[in-house]
């Protein structure tokens, strides 16, 4: 199929196909000039298909001068006519992979390939990227197929912009944000002789995976629970998917790190870390309900911040949510916007600012 330039579009309507794409795949992530977010890399999309099994993928991919250089990876649920990326609902940012440096020819060619489908009935991205809709002249003639695109929820996020050093952050910090880092780490420190170590995917062992996700299950509130794992994946295989991102982690600007904060011997908390490019995203943790006074859930936030900063990380992403917590660690509240595009009278058209 062709698009406006010299962007070819090719569609993938199978697991075995999709998996044939993975060089091609990590070679665009692993670009410097690579958009997106971590949920449409190769480390994510893959284990997550290969553990809920969707029937029918729709993955839309352009190539420009051979190369792949533009990714929207959807499946249609049941076999019905409403798109959704594939991740769904496990992740928090539902957006295109592109080359940025060519961004406006791809994100247009993605997007007229997916609206002239005349299968498709709609599809919904969550995102921060910047996307507007802005309107295309009149109405068209009757009987012709058009699109209305609309903003149906916007949800907040938070993330931290990363200095060049330690000392610089806490410099960041307000007065009292400062003291009550300081608080928790030196109390901790004193009292129950932290260590702290970061280990990788692939060597992740599945019994280190199994005990962050007890903890995880200790530590949650039920609703801090099921933020993470809505209701529709209340009976999904959540460790088991886990453990597959962490076992098919691929070298390059993906990765995988676990997190594991220690007093003496004894694990007191755990973190599970995506990252992408120069962004680290926090994305699931879990912590000794015990030392609870100890705040062992902002300690490794913090321990994993000094981490970051050490490896020259520019953004660590805290995820949806804007809990008070986030703020106290001197991150910054955006917002992601939910965009429904389906069929309707009147057209509209989508651009990159």
């Amino acid at each position: 199929m062709a698009s406006p330039g010299k962007t070819e579009i090719r569609v993938i309507k199978n697991l075995r196909d999709l998996q044939s794409l993975r060089s091609a795949w990590q070679g665009l992530c692993n670009e410097a000039e690579c958009s997106g977010s971590v949920f449409q890399t190769s480390q994510w999309v893959l284990p997550w298909c290969s553990t809920f099994s969707p029937r029918y993928i729709y993955v839309v991919t352009a190539w420009r001068h051979g190369r792949l250089a533009g990714l929207a990876p959807f499946f249609f649920p049941d076999g019905g006519n409403d798109l959704l990326f594939l991740g769904n609902p496990l992740n928090d940012e539902e957006t295109f992979l592109v080359n940025r440096l060519e961004k406006h020819e791809i994100v247009a060619a993605l997007f007229h390939a997916i609206l002239d489908n005349p299968r498709i009935r709609s599809f919904a991205a969550r995102t921060t990227a910047d996307l507007s809709i802005v309107p295309d002249g009149p109405p068209p003639p009757d009987g012709v197929r058009a699109w209305k695109a609309s903003a149906i929820g916007r949800e907040p996020g938070a993330s931290l912009v990363l200095p060049q050093s330690w000392d610089e952050y806490l410099g960041c910090l307000t007065s009292l944000q400062k003291s009550k880092a300081l608080y928790v780490l030196r109390r901790a420190e004193t009292d129950l002789g932290i260590g702290f170590a970061v280990d990788s995917a692939p060597r992740i062992a599945p019994s280190e995976i199994h005990t962050l996700l007890k903890l995880r299950e200790e530590s949650m509130t039920h609703r801090g629970l099921w933020q993470l794992c809505p209701p529709a994946a209340k009976n999904s295989n959540f460790s088991c998917f886990v453990e597959r991102i962490c076992s098919e982690a691929e070298a390059g600007s993906s990765g995988i790190y676990l997190a594991k904060l220690y007093s003496g011997k004894s694990l007191i908390a755990a973190g599970l870390y995506l990252s992408f490019q120069k962004t680290v995203m926090k994305y699931c943790q879990g912590w000794a309900t015990r030392l609870y006074r100890y705040s062992p859930g902002t300690l490794l936030d913090l321990k994993m911040i000094e981490w970051c900063i050490a490896k020259q990380i520019r953004i660590f992403e805290m995820g949806r949510g804007d809990e008070p917590y986030k703020r106290r660690l001197g991150a910054y509240v955006y917002e992601l916007t939910t965009w429904r595009f389906d069929t309707s009278p009147g057209t509209n058209e989508v651009r990159t600012e």
